[in-house]
């Protein structure tokens, strides 16, 4: 009797690994398919022939979120100019390694191809943003 109690607890063990692991398993999954269609997403637009300007950031990072209203009120007022995103590198780990962030916020440039034209690190006021937008990208 006393084996057949170990070999219940040791199925047990078995099985709650196995199922830590499927769930494991299930969140990448997850995450990487809300990667691939947020890629996927950014070269659809640049498709459409319009430069995009990459913000990476976290929202545990302070000058981070006080960048998303400025990027909001941008996405509005230069709607089909410009491509903005917001890639959240805690969710997306891989675009930070991908564009090899040092710094948060980073601002990153890019032409319609997808050509990296510049980068900015750090926190950027409107006006200094919207300066760089038309100096690296030719927006006005």
């Amino acid at each position: 009797m006393h084996n057949t109690v170990n070999e219940k607890s040791a199925w047990r063990r078995i099985a709650a690994v196995v199922l830590i692991a499927l769930i494991a398993g299930g969140i990448f999954i997850v995450k990487n398919r809300t990667s691939a269609q947020d890629n996927t997403g950014i070269n659809t637009r640049q498709k459409a022939n319009l430069p995009t300007m990459l913000e990476l950031s976290s929202t545990t990072c302070a000058p981070c979120r006080e960048m998303i209203p400025i990027l909001d009120e941008l996405k509005d007022e230069y709607e089909g100019r410009v491509n903005i995103k917001i890639t959240d590198i805690d969710e997306q780990p891989e675009e930070a390694q991908k564009y090899a962030i040092r710094v948060i916020p980073t601002q990153i440039f890019l032409d319609a191809a997808g050509k990296e034209l510049g980068r900015h690190e750090g926190y950027l006021p409107k006006e200094d943003l919207i300066k760089l937008m038309e100096e690296k990208m030719g927006v006005s």
